[in-house]
């Protein structure tokens, strides 16, 4: 009889997550509890198979566990299995392996998982040895999956890892049309398999109960942990999570991840900064960047020195001292003091070689750069604002496989864009990619914290190991990794690059000859040869589940200028793949070209949505806005592409537009600022500026019931129609200083020899502050300004003329009536005269009409200072 005794299934579930935390953490043999001796003699009992294979698991030999006598008593089937080289084959067998499961489980009885949980469970069936086997085998197949294509050593693993009768000619030379049913499986939710992947028959859909609070790690696992285990299980599961996010571009999730992170593992991560060197023949200290731990919010970074098998320390100084020879650039600036610069906060300390973090703390300290690139743009800047984080990381003298290897890459993609260290940066990558296939260290090291680090798979590593090679002029040897990844789209550059592009399509046909049904190459040839029947030719093959087809041809519509077709191409695209923000950008171009405005506003708001750095796509979002009248969401929209495209100065003219009808007119102001600058001052939007003057003269008037003859004549005179004024603070401090940053535009504008109009919102501005001799000037400036001979025979500009004539003139009375003077009046009796006699070609209009009326005003208001006079 076997008995299910209690802790045995939580036990090894701990053994299998201890696989993947560091070994710095203290190390004992596994404690699985003892159970009755009569139950390991129980033919029911499957202990001995479990601890079996998860001591194969412990000691990174996965493919044992998988090939082990424990996975025969599930996978028995396989020992008799007839082999065929062939994707229904494939499919036959991974049915059969999905049946044998649940008939190993229903062995045990219905709910046998519910089962584990019933203390009062039949105790003649083993059930929580039935499903730690099952665990165990998933786990092996993971972690082989993951040593095959993440961390390495590469072996040459049998594609069958299961009892399996092989045909003659041995594992080497079968298995294609198996890999290829793999791939189609994971391709088959739309998106491309990144480069050539091993063992993908064993990767599998997981899911991963992840521990991220303290209690309840604690509550569950109880004393089976050991000192610090639990904190370290917190810390790896909101990493985990946090990676998840970033992936998706969820930041503030991200970023919540990271801080509880940070919390379970004692850190308070500050930059600072401090002075030092950052050169070999560098003189004088200057201020560098530098990482720091608040000592009032931690008390773990000062930890004791650890002691690892995993650790890659022993040749890192050597290691170090001959990259630096590449470059005169520093691995880590030198401080000047050791660090200890009188500047630095005693609150602070330092990380650096002298203080020993935890791998935990390590990878904590790294994910950070994750966060950083997702918040910031992605140039130099962002990577300099990473450099405090790599180079705390490599300070350190002791680090584990996966948290180097990790540091090594973050720091090849910053240098590898700097011409000084871009050769340092080529150097270690292919240090980095030798490594995958060196022996050292062992599986169960490399393991370690690989799910807690954003680690490029390997097929992923080789191919920016080749893109490098490309940008550094070395295409023969890239050509070698794109040919061996079976990536030929990066195959076709590199011979186009070498001008041998006839040779990448002959290339290509050679291997549709051997693979014939493989979507990927009837896409590459599609896009050698700019040949629609390819395309089409890879969605028949993939029974139309290739979204790269339904892209090209989507693409090509729109070149075609089809942009219905293409519209319902990227269409038909994204419903198999939608994490594709440049797909749906361009069904947002394509629909906006076919005149589908609300499809083009949803395409582009999800491009933003997927990707918030594309400026580009805001852009869009913000201008669709506009067209439907929602401002809104406009001023939103178009602050967002701002962040990303602040030179345009087309952007900035639609913001201050949106800016005004929101209320907003301070960024109004300042974004017509932005456009005079960027555009050299020949920009100028004279009717923004009169709308924005409206609303201060709107504002003048409701504040005063008395309106005097002037302020009517400009309501009357204004180039748009009267506008609320809920934009004007209620402020008046805050309202002349709006007022001020409005006529500091116009001074600009006039300086720079600006439009003729402006002269007639400068004199209302002038109004408005109260200097009506200024505002003589400046429209005195502007009937001049249409004066020439051509006044007299073009009809529009007359009535310009006319119109800031009556106006100067108004408020010649205006001054006259306030000061009693009549010099003011007798020039605008002057300038009416002449106006009058030279306009005779035009006593027909209105406008002579009004220039007659306004002089005899002129006329009678002499008088009657005349007769005061007297």
């Amino acid at each position: 009889m076997a008995v299910s005794y209690p802790g045995f299934l939580k036990s090894v579930e701990l053994r299998l997550i201890r696989c993947t935390l560091s070994r710095e953490l203290p190390f004992f043999p596994p404690a699985s509890p003892t159970p009755p001796p009569s139950s390991l003699s129980s033919p029911q009992s499957f202990r001995p198979h479990v601890e079996a294979v998860v001591d194969s698991i412990e000691r990174g030999r996965y493919m044992d566990a998988l090939s082990s006598d424990a996975s025969r008593l599930v996978f028995g089937f396989s020992e008799s299995w007839e082999f065929q080289d062939s994707a229904a084959c494939a499919a036959r067998f991974y049915e059969k392996v999905e049946r044998s499961v649940q008939a190993f489980l229903l062995d045990a009885g219905s709910a046998a998982w519910l089962q584990v949980l019933d203390a009062d469970s039949d105790p003649d069936v083993d059930v929580e040895g039935r499903c730690a086997l099952l665990m165990c085998l998933g786990v092996a197949a993971l972690l082989a999956f993951t040593q095959q294509n993440v961390t390495g050593p590469i072996g040459n693993f049998s594609p069958f890892p299961l009892a399996f009768p092989l045909p003659k000619e041995g594992i080497n030379d079968c298995g294609g049309e198996w890999d290829v049913w793999a791939r189609n499986q994971v391709a088959s939710v739309g998106s491309d398999v990144h480069g050539k992947f091993a063992l993908l028959q064993l990767f599998k859909t997981s899911t991963l109960h992840q521990f991220g609070d303290f209690e309840h790690v604690t509550g569950y696992w109880g004393t089976m942990l050991n000192e610090g285990e639990a904190l370290a299980i917190v810390s790896l599961a909101h990493l985990e999570a946090g990676i998840i996010e970033h992936k998706y571009g969820q930041i503030d999730s991200f970023r919540s991840h990271l801080e509880c992170a940070e919390k379970s593992c004692g850190l308070h991560l500050i930059v600072t900064g401090a002075l030092g060197f950052r050169t070999i023949h560098q003189v004088e200290a200057k201020p560098q960047l530098i990482l720091a731990a608040n000592n009032h919010e931690q008390s773990h970074v000062h930890g004791s020195q650890v002691q690892s098998d995993s650790t890659v320390s022993e040749s890192k100084d050597a290691v170090d001292h001959k990259l630096d020879d590449c470059s005169d650039i520093l691995m880590t600036p030198k401080l000047v003091k050791n660090g200890k610069n009188d500047d630095l906060n005693v609150d602070l300390t330092h990380i650096n070689k002298d203080i020993n973090l935890t791998f935990i703390q390590q990878a904590v300290i790294l994910a950070q750069c994750l966060h950083l690139q997702r918040r910031s743009r992605d140039d130099e800047l962002s990577g300099w604002e990473m450099a405090p984080y790599i180079e705390a990381i490599h300070s350190q003298h002791q680090t584990c496989y996966t948290i180097s290897n990790f540091c090594d890459i973050l720091r090849i993609r910053w240098e590898s864009k700097r011409s000084r260290t871009k050769q340092r940066a080529l150097l270690m990558m292919d240090k980095l990619v030798q490594v995958i296939f060196d022996a050292s260290p062992v599986t169960a090291q490399r393991i370690q914290l690989c799910y807690g680090l954003y680690i490029p798979t390997v097929s992923a590593l080789r191919k920016e190991y080749g893109e490098l090679l490309v940008s550094c002029g070395l295409v023969g040897e890239a050509l070698k990794i794109f040919e061996d990844l079976e990536l030929w789209d990066n195959l076709i550059y590199c011979y186009q690059l070498l001008g041998k592009k006839a040779a990448a399509v002959d290339l290509i046909k050679s291997r549709l000859h051997d693979m014939p049904n493989d979507p990927r190459l009837w896409c590459s040839l599609g896009d050698a040869t700019t040949t629609d029947a390819y395309y089409e030719k890879a969605l028949e093959v993939s029974n139309n589940r290739s979204a790269r087809a339904l892209r090209s041809l989507a693409r090509n519509a729109y070149n075609r200028s089809d942009y219905w077709t293409s519209k319902t191409l990227w269409e038909s695209a994204l419903t198999l793949n939608s994490l594709y923000p440049d797909g749906w950008f361009a069904l947002g171009a394509a629909a906006l070209k076919a005149r589908d405005i609300d499809k083009a506003l949803d395409a582009f708001t999800r491009a933003v949505q997927i990707d918030p750095d594309n400026g580009e796509a805001w852009n869009n979002v913000a201008c669709l806005h506009m067209i439907k009248k929602k401002s809104k969401a406009a001023f939103i929209a178009f602050k967002e592409a701002l962040k990303f495209r602040r030179n345009s100065w087309q952007l900035w003219e639609n913001f201050s537009h949106v800016a005004l009808d929101v209320g907003n007119i301070r960024q109004s102001l300042e974004a017509t600022k932005m456009v005079l600058d960027l555009s050299s001052n020949k920009r100028v939007d004279v009717e923004l500026l009169d709308k924005i003057l409206r609303k201060f003269e709107d504002h003048e008037k409701n504040a005063s019931s008395d309106l005097s003859s002037s302020d009517i004549f400009y309501a009357e005179y204004s180039l748009v129609e009267p506008c609320d004024t809920q934009a004007i603070p209620a402020e008046p401090r805050e309202t002349e200083l709006l007022l001020d940053m409005l006529g500091n535009i116009m001074q600009q504008v006039i300086r720079n020899g600006g439009p003729v109009d402006i002269w007639g919102l400068y004199a209302r501005w002038h109004v408005i502050k109260g200097n009506l001799i200024m505002c003589c000037e400046a429209l005195l400036k502007q009937v001049r300004s249409f004066q020439g001979s051509e006044l007299w025979h073009d009809r529009n500009r007359f009535k310009k003329f006319v119109h800031a004539s009556l106006q100067l003139c108004k408020v010649y009375m205006e001054i006259a009536s306030s000061t009693g003077s009549r010099r003011e009046l007798f020039t605008a009796e002057m300038h009416l005269r002449s106006s009058v006699k030279q306009a005779v070609d035009f006593s027909d209009t209105d406008e002579f009409r009004d220039l007659k009326t306004c002089l005899d005003e002129v006329k009678k208001q002499i008088a009657a200072t005349s007769d005061e006079g007297a």
